[in-house]
């Protein structure tokens, strides 16, 4: 490897390129993550290949040269690798399946970003489409876990999808089929939030859109959490006492 050897320059790679027993180290590295799978049916889609690219440089129709990293996902179809903060775009094929790409993504010290593939056959009719982003608390930025993201109209009966959250506030929903809905708004929801509701301009076959939400608290509910703040296990019920006996009514 051209990247790893005594004196070598340290790089977001996930490798020790210096050879001094360290990884990455004295870097602010993000990680990129996500799964390849068969938008038809879920299943895992082992050995695809996730080409990082510069953002702007990764397109349906065409090939682009200047692959800056090229990933095989797992048996399990994951992929991950540390990335340098800047901004990029994804490319993800397999054999038999139509070319995937993603939006441009721009990745910030801390983050953690998700991207889910979700392929059609090549022979498919069906025509899917795919976003995936990340929940926050609109003020510190944290990320919100077992937030609730709905893809849909805005009537429950009418939800296309739906996903919760994980640990680092990210979510993917895919295998959505593009004709089954109308309209396409998105809400996210949170407990001690607001909902929030945005809608997207449109989404794309094959192309895996990104919609982030930055909610923000809502005061009344921090409120009625905080009066019920201390220890409560000592708390019981008791019959009332009167020093001269129970009231008496009047006749």
């Amino acid at each position: 490897d051209a990247d790893v050897h005594p004196g070598a320059t340290e790089i977001c790679d996930g490798k020790d390129n210096d050879c001094d027993g360290a990884v990455d180290e004295d870097l602010e590295c993000v990680v990129l993550r996500g799964r390849t799978y068969v938008a038809a049916t879920g299943a895992s889609l082992a050995g695809a290949a996730v080409v990082v690219k510069a953002a702007g440089d990764c397109a349906i129709g065409q090939s682009i040269p200047g692959a800056l990293k090229t990933l095989t996902t797992s048996p399990d179809g994951l992929y991950s690798t540390p990335l340098a903060p800047d901004s990029y775009c994804l490319e993800a094929t397999a054999a038999g399946y139509t070319k995937m790409i993603s939006v441009d993504l721009t990745l910030a010290v801390g983050d953690a970003r998700r991207v889910d593939f979700g392929f059609q056959g090549a022979d498919e009719a069906t025509t899917w489409i795919n976003v995936c982003g990340r929940v926050r608390d609109a003020g510190d930025l944290s990320p919100l876990e077992d937030a609730s993201v709905k893809l849909g109209a805005d009537n429950a009966a009418n939800i296309v999808t739906a996903s919760d959250t994980g640990a680092d506030g990210d979510y993917c929903l895919g295998g959505v089929d593009l004709t089954k809905a109308q309209s396409w708004p998105m809400t996210a929801i949170a407990d001690g939030y607001f909902p929030k509701l945005e809608t997207p301009d449109g989404f794309t076959a094959n192309v895996v859109n990104i919609v982030d939400f930055d909610l923000t608290p809502d005061p009344a509910t921090a409120c009625f959490e905080d009066g019920f703040e201390g220890d409560v296990s000592a708390w019981t019920a008791s019959a009332p006492r009167w020093a001269d006996g129970p009231p008496r009514s009047k006749t």
